[in-house]
């Protein structure tokens, strides 16, 4: 496939510790490449990809299919704007209820298992966007192990200093994930004049709050607050209007991807190198956090 002239994209779905050597095939065979989260299991391969990719010139997206739907788009227009001020917490999280079953791919360390690249990458990325894709300054993790080795639930907290506490990238993220039960699955982001509120599911989103507090910023909670809430449709699709029974989909909000494919056609069109929803420099930040948070529950683990 690599070979063949009338490739021009390739989407790399393939088991988490194999995307670094296909999507480098794919890369050194001069085709743009979307690989699916997360981008590869460590950093030093997400390094190396990224390297490779630009090295080379040719399109290199991790599949972040969350950062192109359009309600993400207007949270990121909202916080550009700066009309609810800095952003100073965000509380995101990602849960479901997955039984013990070593031979399972998500409880397996082969197959890249384990809940914090399956399940935290995404509460990460909520933080790592609400605070403009810089590395926090400071990071705590806490968690559970799964007996086969990968983590099985846990907790970071992600702190981006700033000495007189006036910076928009100053503030605290407190992220939970795992798979030892169903959460509410939103993220808060708050401002200091108003919050966001990502609806559930949190990764797939379609309805978002937004409290403005702007006229009265001093105010404690239960004070003047306005809220809006916006819907956004999902994309209408073929299979939509099919008889029944038709094709089910593996997750709530499937239809989603079509955003991810439709935007890596719009960056291939512009001769874009890089998704400037979900740039390269931030797919190394948030490997770097996964990574460290990693090292930090497997050093705890031996401690104890």
């Amino acid at each position: 496939m690599f070979a063949d002239p009338d490739v021009d994209v390739v989407y790399v779905g393939t088991v988490h510790p194999t995307h670094h050597q296909v999507a480098l095939g794919a890369i050194r065979a001069g085709k743009h490449v979307l690989v699916e989260k997360p981008l590869c299991t460590t950093l030093a391969e997400t390094q190396d990809l990224v390297a490779e990719a630009r090295k080379t010139g040719v399109f290199l997206m991790e599949g972040l299919w969350t950062r192109c739907f359009p309600l993400t788009l207007c949270v990121k227009e909202i916080l550009d704007s700066k009309r609810l001020g800095p952003v100073r917490a965000v509380t995101a999280d990602f849960g479901f209820y997955l039984p013990f079953d070593a031979s399972h791919r998500l409880h397996g360390k082969d197959t890249g298992g384990g809940a914090m690249l399956n399940l935290g990458f995404y509460p990460v990325q909520w933080a790592t966007l609400a605070f403009g894709g810089v590395p926090p300054d400071r990071l705590v993790a806490a968690g559970r192990l799964s007996p086969s080795g990968v983590d099985l639930q846990g907790s970071t907290t992600l702190v981006w200093d700033d000495q007189d506490g006036l910076a928009s990238t100053s503030g605290v993220a407190t992220l939970t994930f795992g798979f030892c039960c169903n959460t509410g699955e939103t993220c808060d982001i708050v401002c200091e004049k108003g919050r966001l509120r990502i609806e559930t599911p949190a990764h797939a989103p379609k309805k978002l709050s937004v409290v403005d507090r702007t006229a009265d910023p001093f105010a404690r909670p239960g004070g003047f607050e306005e809220e809006q809430v916006m819907e956004f449709p999902l994309q209408e699709l073929p299979y939509h209007s099919w008889p029944e029974p038709r094709v089910s989909l593996s997750y709530p909000h499937g239809e989603g991807m079509m955003y991810e494919v439709q935007h890596v056609e719009e960056c291939l069109t512009k001769g874009f190198s890089e998704s400037p929803l979900y740039t390269l420099d931030e797919t190394l930040v948030v490997a770097r956090i996964m990574d460290e948070y990693l090292q930090i529950l497997h050093k705890q683990s031996m401690q104890t």
